[in-house]
Parts: C-alpha cells; structure tokens; sequence
C-alpha cells in the first residue's frame, strides 16, 4: 500500500557530518519522526561499509577517496511502502547527489535529490549540475546542504554562491523553501544553508529546523499537505472467527431459496448467485477483523534523554568552543 504521513509527504534533510557513530541515535530519531523519505549529506561512508535501516529502501552514493580520511556522500531513505526507483548519478560537475523518482498511485512522478554542494566546489558551475535534475520530472525537489548563503532565505550575507542561487531560482521560477530558524551552527555563527528548491510542486507546505541529533547541522523538515492515493488494502490481512462466521452465514443464507426448483431462467439464476456472494462477503466482514502489523519498539525515555545531552553539549562546544563544553560531551558519550 502506498503509505503517506497523515500530512501528506514528508522529508526530512540532514547533513551528518559522518553517519558511523551517530547510527544509534539515527535509529531512536527515525523511530520517534517516521519521515517518508530521509535525506542524508556528509555520510562519511566507504562503498565497502554496509547501511541498512528497517522498513527503509537506502540509496546512496559514496565520495570515493584515496586518503585515510572519508569525506562527502549522499544517501536517501525511502519507506518501503513508497512506490519508487532510484535514476542513475551522471558525472556532477560541482555537487553530490543521490536521485529518486517517486511514482505514486494517480500522481504524476516526482523527482526528489539529495543535494550536497561542497564549500570548496565551484561557486557558478553547480547550477548546471541543478538543471540535470530538475530535468528528470515534471515535479521536482532538491533538498539538502547547498552551502549557500542569501538574505532571501534569512541569512546574514550574501555569498558568491547564494547570489548565483537566488538569480538561478528567479529566472527558472523555482520556490526556495527555507526554516525560519538556522540549519547549521560555528562558532558564534549561525545560518540557514539546509533548503530546498521546488519545482511545479504546488501544495502548501511547512519547513522547520529541529534541535535534534549531534551534528553541526540540524535536521530540517519539508512537509507537504496533499492527499495522495492509496492502493486497496489487502483483503487477507484480516483474522475471522470462523465459528461465528458459520453462525451467521446460516442466519443469513437459506439454502432452500437456493434449490434448482426455485430458478427458473438465466435471470432468476444470476439474481441467486449475486445474492449468496453478497451474503458470503457481508459475513465475512462481520466476522473479521484486521491484523494489526504495526509493531514499533519505544526507546526508554532514560536513554532519550541521555542523547538529548550529548546533543546539548555538542552544539553547545560547536557554538562557543568552549572545552567545558567538549568536556561535558566526551564524559556523556561514556555514560
């Protein structure tokens, strides 16, 4: 079945800044958020590293590197109830990326990419790597770290790249969804380089910065309010009281209007089986109930708040540098 948020769709954008050892608390986040999809720079991964997540379809690209040091990666998490394929990357001149096609029942196809441009990668090419992916579908979204700043998505200056951004988003007609709050914090700085660009994608939507998972970066959410079509539910998914089944069938059929004496013409015949069908799926349905798949397990709030901590104190040293700080976050990673 094709499963949506009760909103619609949701995104969720996160620069990790290296996935390895923040795999656990990735687990308790997704488990508490459940977004539709999961967009993910700076994973910091090897080709050769395994990453699976339950219940999610991962896509991803690695940076292949040379040096000792993983740097860079892309990776998408789709719910496996979501109807989609991955498009193959073509060589990007100035960005990372991972591409999805989303094909969900009576819906036109929509594009989603995770974008990772690098703050060293060239300030005026990586437009050309966007137009290659805002190229694969009629509806589109890009959504990650851009490393771009603009005062049109609240931030304090305006950089080669924002400028090259806002001009490229203005003469495509391209939305610029942004969180009215800072995505990513440095040492008494703050700014907002976690957005999305949205192509045709014309419903109402909300985007906020979360406090949440230690990075120097906060995930971002996109929610978009649309209803989306759902296929039919499996109708074996059901438990019966058969017993009760019996009981009712009884009541409700009576064989004797079913005798050869009783159907005269094809009429009378058709009438008959169209009646004993009716009766047979109506007590079914009376005598069954569905059997309930969604089993989560809770993280306890003791270790929920632990990782609420060590957040705290991480971004508090990112903020400050202050070596209490790091002090604080070091001895948490050990409780």
């Amino acid at each position: 079945m094709y499963s949506s948020s009760p909103i619609g769709l949701s995104l969720c954008s996160w620069n990790a800044n290296g996935l390895l050892r923040k795999i656990a608390e990735l687990h308790i986040f997704i488990e508490k958020h459940s977004p539709d999809i999961f967009l993910i720079q700076e994973t910091h991964l090897r080709p050769s590293r395994n990453f699976n997540i339950a219940n999610y379809t991962c896509h991803r690209n690695d940076r292949i590197s040379d040096g000792p040091r993983t740097a860079g990666g892309t990776l998408i998490l789709v719910k496996n109830s979501l109807k989609h394929y991955c498009l193959p990357t073509p060589p990007l001149r100035a960005l990372e990326a991972t591409n999805i096609i989303l094909t969900p029942p009576k819906h036109d196809p929509i594009s989603i990419t995770c974008v990772y441009i690098p703050p060293s990668s060239d300030e005026n090419l990586f437009t050309i790597d966007i137009e290659h992916f805002i190229q694969t579908a009629s509806n589109c979204i890009l959504f990650g770290d851009f490393n771009a700043t603009h005062n049109a998505w609240n931030c304090k200056n305006n950089t080669t790249r924002g400028r090259h951004l806002f001009n490229f988003a203005n003469m495509l007609n391209l939305n610029i969804a942004f969180p009215s709050t800072p995505t990513r914090f440095g040492h008494n700085s703050a700014n907002t380089i976690d957005i999305a660009l949205i192509k045709n994608f014309y419903y109402p939507f909300t985007i906020n910065s979360i406090d949440d998972l230690s990075s120097d970066h906060n995930p971002v959410f996109l929610n978009f309010n649309f209803k989306l079509a759902e296929a039919p539910p499996n109708p074996r998914a059901v438990s019966t009281d058969w017993n009760a089944f019996k009981i009712n069938l009884n009541k409700n059929l009576s064989l004797f209007d079913f005798h050869p004496n009783n159907i005269n013409n094809t009429i009378d015949l058709e009438q008959k089986i169209t009646e004993f069908t009716e009766a047979v799926i109506d007590t079914h349905s009376h005598a069954s109930r569905p059997i309930e798949t969604d089993r989560r397990n809770f993280t306890p709030h003791n270790i929920n708040q632990l990782i609420k901590i060590k957040n705290y104190f991480r971004k508090r040293y990112h903020q400050t540098l202050n070596p209490i700080f790091k002090s604080h976050y070091n001895r948490s990673l050990s409780i």
